[in-house]
């Protein structure tokens, strides 16, 4: 150690965890199998992948499921209303005296 000075080490460690959930006994095995990476979640029974465009009319979209009292999904239908049906902006009219309005764009 150099005199007057004190050295400080610090360690940091790193540890990366891999989870998955397993059957609690051999009598009560999970059925089906786990979502890949990055899928919805809780993972549905059917999903069609496509690269088709689809275009949606939000009065007319419901998320709605046959299972009423499900924690999972209920919390799963709060997380992605806000996502497919955003708030909508609120627009004001800016004030008769301004004169920095934008007209055309080119």
């Amino acid at each position: 150690m150099y005199t007057g000075q004190r050295l400080l080490l610090i360690s940091f460690s790193f540890t990366i965890a891999l989870a998955a959930i397993e059957f609690l006994a051999v009598r009560l095995p999970l059925r089906g199998k786990p979502s890949p990476p990055n899928a919805v979640w809780p993972h549905p029974q059917q999903i069609t992948i496509s690269n088709d465009v689809l275009y949606i009319r939000p009065h007319d979209l419901k998320i709605d499921s046959n299972i009423r009292s499900c924690d999972i999904i209920a919390k799963a239908i709060q997380r992605y209303e806000p996502i497919f049906f955003p708030p909508k902006l609120a627009m004001n009219l800016p004030p008769s005296s301004a004169n920095n309005i934008l007209q055309s764009l080119t």
